[in-house]
């Protein structure tokens, strides 16, 4: 329900469920184990997310909200077919794939399969490896939402120890691989990180949410499985007094809004303005009451004043107008050059 939601936001997030079925059918091609069933609901949950992207994305950006009904009983009747075919279908199923692949069969294309992983894998690493290791280290939470740049041997230790994590966790999952042993996890996250690197090659912050996850999810393996377990839950506890005291320092960061150069792995360089404050924008627009406002950042400047300006409807008696742009250079404290225009009360 999560990926679905999140799949509104951005398709990425439809990208767990095909990592979910690639990991499933490697551990069923590879393995005596074979996960019928779940291969069957994961499956289903596909076709969910393409009736979704046919039907409820369509609707709702034509804003046709009348016509939800009928999508949410579509969604109910397609939900129940999948569970009572599904449950009846377990036995020809497991027959059919015990006469289907052979042990031969199974082989060839679980190896196939696993090469093809493998090589996405590696091309995740090679487009995204350092974007994951900077988002580990928090340093692009603080630069986009406090606009805080940490000092250079501080960000050269949450660097480090972020690079030392995702090495751990690669051995982790090759271990796992080579080893079976928790393959069925291990070939879900490498299926993950080919399939993320088949849908997207640019990078982005809210892009590894799922990523991190999974990534501590394996990491809290790693810590209880370990002889070195409590080295890590010593670093560890260092590690978030040390986040502690960077955070308040951050929101304590007082001086000129200034949007750094922000670079998240091989994407080009950005500026982190998007997250500035908007109450100083505000606030100057209720002291020289300015109702009409133009600015080419529709989204993030044009939005925020389209709600206040609903929220506190004095705006609307307001006659002046003024043209909103950030600061790219540092000569405002707020971090934007707000513009009057002559005329009005």
């Amino acid at each position: 329900m999560a990926g679905f939601i999140g799949s509104y936001n951005h398709i990425l997030f439809s990208s767990l469920l095909i990592a979910c079925l690639l990991g499933l059918t490697l551990d069923y091609l590879l393995t005596k184990g074979r996960p019928i069933i779940p291969l069957a609901v994961v499956s289903a949950g596909l076709v969910n997310y393409s009736s979704y992207f046919f039907f409820l994305n369509d609707t709702i950006q034509a804003k046709s909200y009348g016509n939800l009904r009928y999508v949410a009983l579509l969604f109910i009747v397609l939900i129940c077919s999948e569970a009572y075919l599904i449950k009846k279908s377990e036995k020809i199923f497991t027959n059919f794939s015990n006469w289907a692949f052979s042990s031969k069969i199974r082989n060839i294309l679980g190896g196939i399969l696993r090469f093809t992983v493998a090589g996405g894998t590696i091309a995740f690493f090679y487009f995204h490896g350092l974007a994951l290791i900077q988002i580990l280290a928090g340093e692009v939470v603080l630069r986009r939402v406090w606009i805080y740049k940490m000092g250079h041997p501080l960000e050269l230790y949450q660097l480090g120890l972020s690079a030392i994590l995702v090495f751990v966790l690669v051995i982790k999952v090759l271990n796992d691989v080579i080893n079976k042993k928790n393959v069925l996890s291990s070939y879900i996250m490498t299926s993950y990180l080919a399939v993320f690197t088949v849908y997207i090659t640019h990078d982005a912050p809210r892009y590894y949410l799922i990523i991190v996850i999974l990534f501590y999810l394996t990491l809290i393996k790693v810590v209880f499985e370990t002889k070195l377990r409590n080295v890590f839950i010593a670093l560890m506890l260092i590690n978030f007094a040390v986040n502690q005291v960077i955070f308040w320092n951050a929101c304590d960061y007082q001086q000129k809004y200034i949007p750094p150069e922000i670079k998240i792995g091989n994407s080009p360089n950005s500026k982190a303005t998007h997250f500035l404050p908007m109450q100083p924008v505000i606030d100057t627009l209720r002291k020289y009451k300015i109702g009409s406002v133009v600015s080419s950042e529709r989204f993030f400047i044009m939005q925020p004043i389209y709600f206040y300006q609903h929220v506190y409807p004095e705006f609307m008696n307001f006659s002046k107008k003024a043209t909103i742009e950030y600061d790219y250079h540092g000569d405002t404290k707020a971090g934007f050059i707000i513009s009057k225009e002559s005329g009005g009360n």
